[in-house]
Formats: structure tokens, sequence, C-alpha cells
């Protein structure tokens, strides 16, 4: 699995959770996989099932604690779009 963000050469070959990067999957809600798309400069790109996009473009506080304890996702940073 390869980071889906634009010159990103993280993958999971190559980099795992022992490095500190994890890879996450586009969300199925549309507004936030939207709200993904435009932070990362692709607003008109459609993300396969399996694209991910590394932890590498995501703020410690773009992260948020659910009822089960799972970590979801926000939208990743729009600093890190090239």
């Amino acid at each position: 699995m390869r980071c889906s963000v634009q010159n990103c050469c993280n993958d999971t070959k190559r980099t795992n959770k022992s490095h500190g990067i994890t890879f996450h999957l586009f969300p199925k809600e549309p507004t936030l996989r939207s709200a993904w798309m435009e932070a990362l400069g692709m607003p008109d790109w459609t993300p396969k099932e399996r694209s991910t996009i590394c932890s590498e473009h995501f703020r410690n506080d773009d992260f948020y604690q659910t009822k089960k304890g799972m970590r979801k996702k926000k939208s990743p940073e729009k600093r890190f779009a090239s």
C-alpha cells in the first residue's frame, strides 16, 4: 500500500509502525472524504477503496477518540498538499 499524497514516497513495504508511520484509509462518509481530497489539493481525484494517506500528513490534533476507543481521522492538514 502506498500513500496517495503526491510526491510522498511512504509505502507499507518500506515504512511501518516501527518507523512511527501509519496508513489511513479514506473515510467512507462522503463529506469527510471530500474534505480530505480538498485538503490534499486533489478535489477531482477519486480514491480507490484501498487508497490511503500516511500519518506524515496529519497533526496529532487531527485525531479524536470514539466511543469504542478507536481513533478516527479528521481532514489532513492543507499544508501537506504538495
